[in-house]
């Protein structure tokens, strides 16, 4: 009974950092018209549509951050080892929503000024259909 209680615990203290919004009707339509301005290029800096964007999905989990501007690193897979990009992620999200799917269920990990400094400039991390949770400590060095 311990175990499960403790794991239901972990659970519900790592739940506000998945992406919010469950549902593509949940964004704004000023915000989803912008859909074909976003992901047009692998940069890592992310436009303002794109940010938009995210600042809808993570509003409960990004607090005070806002994406417009920001350095964003991208990782993907089973176990969250393949680096990916926004074009990679916008190139999935348009088709989800075209397909009238869900949103992806992304985690938002934010980077302190240190590092920031060890992933060579990064702000933040966006985690997209990683079956285990990344250990924050273990994604600059990733993204270097």
């Amino acid at each position: 009974m311990t175990k499960i209680l403790s794991i239901c615990i972990i659970f519900l203290l790592s739940a506000n950092l998945f992406g919010q919004i469950r549902s593509f009707e949940d964004i704004p339509k000023d915000v989803l018209k912008h859909l074909d301005k976003m992901g047009m290029d692998k940069s890592p800096i992310v436009n303002s549509p794109e940010s938009d964007y995210f600042n809808m999905i993570f509003k409960d989990s990004r607090k005070d951050f806002d994406f417009e501007g920001k350095k964003v690193g991208f990782v993907t897979g089973s176990t969250g080892k393949r680096i990916s990009n926004k074009h990679d992620y916008f190139d999935i999200e348009k088709k989800r929503f075209l397909h009238t799917y869900s949103p992806n269920g992304g985690i938002l990990y934010l980077f302190d000024e240190s590092q920031k400094e060890k992933s060579g400039g990064y702000d933040a991390v966006i985690a997209y259909w990683c079956k285990v949770l990344l250990r924050i400590k273990d994604l600059p060095d990733k993204l270097k």
